[in-house]
């Protein structure tokens, strides 16, 4: 079984987390966001996978788990580099 081809993919540096979700909302795109962490120790989960509804961010697994979706998210602004892709539905 192939993967999907990503509808968005690149990299943190170049386009960072604020603007992926900006673009992401202005697309109105329904699908999961998966990123790469680079620094992840070995061993350890790699992805921050997020779901996304019509834009919106709805659910995700995150490497830094969280009480509240908003709270887990915050840590990713920070995050410098890593590449990304979106996966649609």
């Amino acid at each position: 079984m192939s993967l999907p081809e990503p509808l968005v993919q690149g990299d943190l540096a170049r386009s960072p987390f604020a603007h992926l979700l900006m673009r992401l909302y202005e697309r109105a795109l329904t699908g999961s966001l998966v990123l790469w962490n680079p620094e992840a120790p070995e061993g350890k989960p790699q992805q921050d996978r997020i779901r996304f509804l019509a834009g919106t961010p709805v659910a995700a697994i995150l490497l830094e788990p969280a009480s509240r979706l908003d709270r887990g998210l915050l840590p990713l602004f920070s995050r410098k580099e890593g590449p990304y892709a979106f996966y649609g539905d």
